[in-house]
């Protein structure tokens, strides 16, 4: 994957592009408000549909299944925002400092009253209590391992598949799952507090 794809922010810029993913977004938060409001079984594609204003065979051309409603399509909006500032960390800096400054500052303005992040707290509540959610979504932290591990190794000056590039990759995705696992038991998704706090740990390191 190249520096250009590692930066792509996944969003298209024609018209009819825009009108859909604008389409697509909203079927996706009135499911997400109905699900929180209803529960996921009580909920029926139709009343997405009137709630969005649309036919039900039009969410089912963007929405070809019920839980697709659920996925995340774009798994990397989950650490998009801190992928240009980790890159513009001085170049003297190693991986985990640059990571830490990058954490702090990407995620400053994801209060908890903006509506992507209600719309992640909500997704996540549903995706740790519907199993076949769970692994359709589940399957999406292969890309972000992916991607994270680029670019770490791209800091680094070594092989994505160093094993001490892994190991930092699949520490923070281990943290990602925790926060996941935090909002669907009721508590808030807070990613950006659990993987500062992570990165913080590594810095130290740990007495145990």
């Amino acid at each position: 994957m190249g520096r250009s794809e590692l930066s792509e922010n996944g969003s298209s810029s024609g018209p009819w592009e825009r009108k859909r993913a604008r389409t697509k977004q909203a079927i996706q938060q009135h499911a997400l408000r109905l699900f929180g409001e209803q529960g996921y079984h009580a909920t029926t594609v139709e009343q997405v549909a009137a709630a969005a204003d649309l036919a039900p065979s039009t969410v089912f051309r963007y929405f070809p299944t019920k839980h697709d409603l659920v996925v995340i399509e774009d798994h990397l909006t989950l650490i998009r925002p801190f992928i240009a500032p980790f890159r513009d960390q001085p170049a003297e800096l190693g991986v985990v400092d640059a990571l830490h400054n990058a954490v702090r500052t990407a995620f400053a303005d994801t209060g908890a009253g903006r509506q992507e992040h209600v719309d992640m707290q909500n997704r996540a509540r549903l995706v740790v209590s519907i199993p076949e959610v769970w692994a359709a979504n589940m399957g999406g932290m292969t890309t972000i391992m992916r991607v994270m591990s680029e670019l770490f190794a791209e800091r680094a000056g070594r092989d994505s598949t160093d094993p001490e590039i892994l190991c930092l990759t699949r520490m923070l995705c281990g943290s990602m799952t925790v926060a996941w696992l935090t909002a669907g038991s009721g508590g808030e998704f807070d990613l950006p507090a659990i993987l500062e706090d992570t990165v913080a740990h590594l810095k130290t390191g740990f007495d145990l």
